[in-house]
């Protein structure tokens, strides 16, 4: 009687999937390529998927590194720091409609506003949830949620707090994330430091908006 064995997987770390994303990227095309021209086992017609889709993972793997390389040259983040940003961003690219390429785009708007990597770690789950509730881009929230943070002196933490209110706002108005943004970018600040309440002033821009 044949005995089967229990086949063991091993792990696979979330700082090389990427980089593992673009070798396979890579090969995948090639074998295609091969399979293209020998034409031995199978069909042109079949080869063709086979080389997009690697010219897709390449893609993937290169404009994440991309995204990446920015992020660490607008905040200056390296070693444990860079390490948490690109494991966020991958994981947000796992779990959410968002890819990972998109996230780590958001947390560079948010470097270039000034963020430090805490903050932005603490940011950008609020920035996303700004993009679910105005359908937006995870750019253009990231860019919202940094305006109105800023101008209003309020802590990175309160990101989930200003996309609430904001989404609130919106479905209470016929306005949009992207014009309370704007409404924000101007009169967030004299707001704020007439002491106004954030929620307040939410719900009046919304109406002049």
């Amino acid at each position: 009687m044949s005995r089967s064995f229990p086949i063991r997987v091993p792990l696979i770390g979330q700082d090389r999937l990427s980089p593992m994303l673009t070798r396979v990227g890579s090969r995948v095309g090639a074998l295609g390529s091969r399979m293209s021209k020998t034409g031995r086992n199978m069909s042109i017609g079949l080869a063709a998927p086979i080389i997009g889709a690697g010219v897709a993972l390449f893609r993937t793997g290169a404009n994440f590194e991309k995204a990446m390389n920015r992020v660490r040259a607008l905040s200056g983040a390296t070693g444990e720091d860079l390490k948490a940003l690109r494991e966020q961003a991958l994981l947000l690219g796992r779990t959410t409609v968002h890819s990972a390429s998109e996230a780590a785009t958001a947390q560079g708007l948010l470097a270039q506003a000034g963020f430090n990597t805490q903050e932005m770690l603490s940011t950008l789950p609020g920035v996303l949830n700004l993009a679910s509730a105005g359908q937006i881009e995870l750019a253009s929230a990231a860019n919202i949620s940094a305006n109105v943070l800023r101008g209003y002196n309020l802590e990175a933490t309160q990101s989930g707090m200003v996309a609430d209110v904001l989404a609130k706002a919106q479905a209470s108005a016929n306005v949009t994330i992207e014009e309370l943004g704007e409404a924000f970018k101007m009169a967030g600040p004299l707001a704020s430091a007439a002491g106004l309440d954030f929620n307040e002033t939410a719900a009046a821009l919304a109406l002049v908006a």
